[in-house]
């Protein structure tokens, strides 16, 4: 019974073996008739969207440098800074361009008194004797004969306004006035004016050079050419 058994065995693994043998050899192709070889289909490439690889490589650099930066914040501590002080700056001068007023002229304070000289010439006359009451005609002289305006323009009266004259060698010469009126030499009272006549006498080879006048504490100093009018004092 035992021998029988292995004999089974060894059958079925035989009929095995042949079985596997069957299925390992290849069957031989029946012949087919050619027919008009028909060309294989191509299969289409996949569309490449350029821009769409472009976009995604931007995104996932964007993000990837997002990234960093996030990291790098975390990564390093942040620290407020104290701001630097800085100096307040001076006030500048705002420039303006309204006019300034213009200067008032100052006043120019009014003189007290105001002479006026006309009639200046020159006579042969005779010598004056005894003052101014008589002449000799027997030794002659120059007279310069002069007209003198004054006007008061003060609040007193004024008295004294006798000029005295000088001839060029520097001397004081002989003065006259010719009077009008009984009152003799005149007085002049604020805010009028009075003429008076003068003469004076020099030599012959002489002429009336300067004249000078005090008239209420004013000095009055004129000048004379030769010819008898006004010019400038030395």
């Amino acid at each position: 019974m035992e021998r029988t058994g292995w004999l089974h065995r060894i059958a079925d693994i035989l009929v095995s073996l042949v079985l596997l043998v069957a299925c390992a050899t290849p069957a031989t192709p029946t012949p087919v008739p050619p027919t008009a070889t028909s060309m294989p289909t191509l299969t289409p490439q996949p569309t490449v969207n350029v821009a769409a690889i472009q976009t995604a490589a931007a995104a996932t650099v964007v993000a990837q440098v997002a990234l960093d930066a996030t990291a790098t914040a975390v990564a390093v501590p942040t620290r407020t800074l104290t701001p630097t002080p800085t100096d307040t700056p001076l006030p500048t001068a705002t420039s303006t361009n309204t006019p300034k007023p213009a200067p008032k002229p100052s006043k120019t304070p009014t003189p007290a008194t105001i002479l006026e000289l006309s009639g200046m010439r020159y006579e042969t006359w005779g010598n004056p004797q005894h003052g101014c009451s008589s002449f000799d005609n027997s030794t002659l002289v120059r007279k310069f004969n002069l007209e003198i305006k004054l006007t008061n323009q003060s609040s007193q009266a004024v008295r004294e306004w006798y000029p005295d004259f000088y001839s060029h060698t520097g001397r004081l010469v002989l003065t006259c006035f010719y009077v009008y009126s009984a009152e003799g030499f005149p007085t002049v009272p604020p805010g009028e004016s009075r003429t008076v006549t003068f003469a004076s006498f020099c030599n012959l080879d002489e002429y009336i050079a300067e004249m000078k006048m005090k008239v209420l504490e004013v000095e009055h100093h004129l000048c004379f050419t030769p010819e008898g009018s006004l010019g400038p004092c030395p």
